[in-house]
């Protein structure tokens, strides 16, 4: 399910899964690949549960922004450890260009 966000200015990026925020800041992604043309970014994380997740953030047309996505929506998918490690694989030439 979409979840939409608009960030006030020097707002941390949060997502909420199972009812549990967390901030992007706070974790460390094992694999991500952004589109700034589509303004589509992508991310595997493994959260402080074990669990992993595919994150999907999406920004609105006009966000072009050097400071990220401010206003938009995400989807979180849960993921098994098997599925996250064909992903960061998958990834990995992409996730390399951040680093």
């Amino acid at each position: 399910m979409r979840k939409h966000f608009h960030l006030q200015e020097f707002e941390p990026m949060v997502f909420e899964f199972e009812g549990v925020n967390y901030q992007f800041s706070h974790l460390t992604a094992l694999a991500e690949k952004r589109r700034l043309a589509t303004n589509i970014h992508e991310y595997v994380y493994r959260l402080p549960t074990g669990q992993y997740v595919y994150v999907t953030v999406v920004g609105e047309e006009e966000e072009t922004s050097a400071y990220g996505i401010h206003k938009g929506w995400y989807v979180i998918e849960p993921i098994s450890e098997e599925e996250a490690k064909f992903d960061i694989d998958a990834l990995s030439k992409f996730t390399a260009l951040y680093k």
